[in-house]
This record gives structure tokens, sequence and C-alpha cells, in this order.
């Protein structure tokens, strides 16, 4: 059984492909998708398939950084109702709580665990691959991207995580990571996550 994503994670994909000199319709069909998924963010679609419509878009348009622009723009609503539940939460720690318990709805190939340590948090994100040899770069820089704005939306609009890693190398170009994610940037770590101040999971929304 295929694993499924909500169609929502595709927001953005239009604009950011035709800025990139692509023709969105064609390449949702070459994927596989419908170019009417994107029209319906509740429908469930394939994981593996918007693995490869990204993976693609990228190497198509020679932005390395695809999956990255299309979370500089998102918004907690996104989440469809999950978003709108963690709105209303008290503080960050019940909003990112709720999104693990319900994360299953929104994407069941990414998984969330939040580790303390003293004053330090690692919000971890692991990515399950479509198939085994699929490059998963897209989607985790577009699933921390959009984790990051999520908090922003909680907390504050200069909100900035302490570092953000990624298991994937450095691209050429450091622009777009540096506007979305600030300084604290590694690449070539043992996981995807973002570490922030423990402080922070405890400020009110």
């Amino acid at each position: 059984m295929a694993t499924l994503v909500r169609a929502a994670c595709l927001t953005n994909y239009r604009e950011v492909a035709g800025a990139s000199g692509l023709n969105p319709g064609r390449m949702l069909l070459d994927a596989g998708l419908s170019p009417g998924v994107l029209e319906e963010p509740d429908l469930m679609i394939p994981v593996e398939r918007v693995g490869r419509l990204l993976q693609a878009s990228a190497q198509a348009s020679g932005n390395e950084c695809f999956g990255l622009r299309m979370a500089r723009s998102r918004f907690l609503s996104n989440l469809g109702a999950v978003g709108l539940l963690m709105r209303d939460q008290a503080t960050l720690r019940d909003s990112l709580q709720l999104l693990m318990r319900y994360q299953a709805m929104l994407n069941g190939a990414l998984t969330l665990a939040i580790e303390e340590s003293g004053p330090t948090v690692v919000i971890r994100e692991v990515l399950i691959a479509g198939s085994p040899h699929e490059p998963t770069r897209q989607r985790v820089e577009l699933a921390l991207g959009v984790m990051v704005r999520a908090i922003r939306q909680l907390l504050a609009s200069d909100w900035r995580p302490r570092r953000v890693c990624f298991e994937h190398a450095a691209p050429k170009d450091l622009g777009l990571h540096l506007e979305m994610f600030g300084q604290g940037i590694e690449f070539d770590c043992e996981f995807n996550c973002i570490v922030c101040a423990s402080s922070d999971l405890d400020m009110p929304n």
C-alpha cells in the first residue's frame, strides 16, 4: 500500500514551478499526478509521486532549493484543521505535541520527535523515502522550512532556530537557507532536525 500525504504539501508548487521556467501541469502529469490535485488540499496522494515531482522539478529547473522555495510562503492554515488547532494551543509545546499526535493524518512518511536536554531542544523530522533509491533532499528541506514557518507564526515573525541540521550536502548557493533559517545551518549531519531553546517550548502562542 502506498504511503500517502495531503495534497496541501504541494501548496505554492504552481508558483515556484512557473517562476523556475517549468510547465507545472506537465511536471505533475510526468510524476503521475493530476494537475487537479493542486485544487484539492485535503486529497491524499502517494508520497513517492510527490518526491518524484519535487526531484524532477529541481533537476529540470536547475534550482537546488526548489522545495525550500515552496516553504517560504507557507501558513499554519495550509495544515488544514490540524494547523488551526495548533494555533489555538496555549504554548509551542502544546502545539508541537498536537502536531505529533495527528502527523499521520498529514503525511504518513514523516514522523516528529522532540528531544529535550537541559536548555536545548531538538525537533527531529524523520522522513521515510517513497522508494529505496529516492532522493529526499527536496522533501526534507520543504518539511523543515514548513516547520520553521509554523513556529514563527506561533511565536514571532523574527524567531530563529539555534541550528538547523540536514543529512544531505550543502547547495552551491546558501542564500535562501540563510534567509529562511539564519546562520546556524549544518549539512552532512546524522539526522534532520531543528535545534532551539527549551524555553521556546513554553512561550505562549
